[in-house]
C-alpha cells in the first residue's frame, strides 16, 4: 500500500500531483482497515546513518531545565520533605536552634539529597523522550533536537525561568505555546485527532499522566513526539517544497510514511515543528546541526 505513493516527492506537472492524490487516497482507506500493530510497524522511523551519530551525554547528567520539571513521580514525596525540612526552625530560619544539628552542615546534606533527586529525574526525562520518539514512530535524535531547540542549553538560568514563565501565562490566557515542547494548544488538538484517527491510539504511550501542557514534563515530551510525527509527514507529503504553503497544499497530507529519514527530511520535518517559511527551515537546520555537532542533552545515553 504506502509502496505505491511516492516518499519526499518532487513537484511534476499538476495531472501527476493529481495521480499521486489519488494513490493516497485508496490507501488510506486501506491502512484505515489494518489494526493498530500493522499501522504502527508500517510507519516507523530510523535517521539515516549518513546524518551522523549523535552525541549523547553519560547517564546522571542534570538537565539544565527548571528544577520542577526535573522530579520523578518517585521522588515527589521525598522532594517535598526535603523542601520542608529546609524550612524548619533548626536551619535558623526560626528563633529555635537544636545544639544537636548544625544547620550548615544539615542545609548542605539536604542539597546534595535534592541534587541525587534531579539526577534521577533527569535521566526519568531522557528516558522518557526515547519512549515518546518511538511511541510516536520518529527518531529519538530529531525528538531531543527540537526540546534542545526549546529548551536552549546556551540560555541563562534568568532566560530559562522567564521562558517557562511565559509558557505558564500562556496556557493560562489559552494563547501561544505551552509546556516543556512548546507545543500551541490548537497543534496539540491537531495531532491527537491525528492519532486517533489515522493510527488509532492517543498520543500517550500506556502508563504516561493525561495532563494538561505545563502540569507534566513526560506527558509534554509526548505531545512534543505527537507534533514532530505531524511535522515529518508533511516534511514527507509535500516533498522538497513542503515549508511552502501554497506548494504544500498541492498534495494531499499523508500520514502513513516509515523508513529512512534522510538528512534533508529531518531538517524540513524538525521546521514544520516550528511552523512553515524561511524561518521555520532555520529552524530545522539548527535542529540538525544539534545532532551533527552538539551533545543531545534529552536523547537517552547509549
Amino acid at each position: 500500500m504506502a509502496d505505491e505513493v511516492s516518499k519526499d516527492p518532487k513537484f511534476a506537472t499538476d495531472d501527476e500531483i493529481k495521480q499521486e492524490n489519488d494513490r493516497r487516497r485508496k490507501s488510506i482507506e486501506q491502512f484505515l482497515k489494518l489494526p493498530t500493530e500493522q499501522i504502527r510497524a508500517a510507519i516507523a522511523c530510523t535517521l539515516d546513518a549518513a546524518v551522523g551519530r549523535a552525541l549523547t551525554p553519560p547517564a546522571g547528567e542534570m538537565l539544565y531545565v527548571r528544577k520542577s520539571w526535573l522530579i520523578s513521580p518517585a521522588d515527589r514525596k521525598e522532594y517535598n520533605s526535603l523542601i520542608y525540612s529546609l524550612a524548619t526552625p533548626t536551619y535558623g530560619f526560626g528563633f529555635y536552634f537544636d545544639p544537636k544539628n548544625n544547620p550548615a552542615e544539615r542545609f548542605k546534606e539536604t542539597q546534595a539529597k535534592l541534587k541525587v533527586i534531579f539526577r534521577r529525574g533527569s535521566d526519568y526525562l531522557r528516558a522518557a523522550v526515547g519512549k515518546a520518539a518511538a511511541w510516536a514512530c520518529v527518531p529519538a535524535e530529531l525528538l531531543a533536537a527540537v526540546l534542545q531547540n526549546e529548551n536552549n542549553p546556551g540560555a541563562s538560568g534568568f532566560d530559562q525561568a522567564g521562558q517557562a514563565a511565559e509558557r505558564s501565562l500562556q496556557e493560562l490566557i489559552g494563547s501561544g505555546s505551552t509546556g516543556f515542547g512548546n507545543v500551541k494548544p490548537q497543534t496539540l488538538k491537531s495531532v491527537k485527532e491525528l492519532f486517533k484517527t489515522y493510527y488509532k491510539t492517543s498520543i500517550l504511550g500506556p502508563g504516561v499522566q493525561n495532563a494538561d501542557q505545563n502540569d507534566n514534563a513526560e506527558t509534554d515530551i509526548y505531545h512534543a513526539a505527537a507534533a514532530l510525527r505531524d511535522g515529518l509527514n508533511k516534511a514527507w507529503s509535500a516533498g522538497t517544497r513542503s515549508l511552502n504553503t501554497e506548494q504544500f497544499k498541492k498534495y494531499l497530507y499523508y500520514p502513513y510514511f516509515g523508513g529512512t529519514v534522510s538528512a534533508e527530511v529531518a531538517v524540513r520535518a524538525m521546521g514544520h515543528y516550528n511552523g512553515m517559511g524561511d524561518g521555520a527551515k532555520t529552524y530545522g537546520e539548527t535542529g540538525l546541526r544539534r545532532i551533527q555537532k552538539q551533545p543531545l542533552h534529552f536523547l537517552p545515553p547509549r
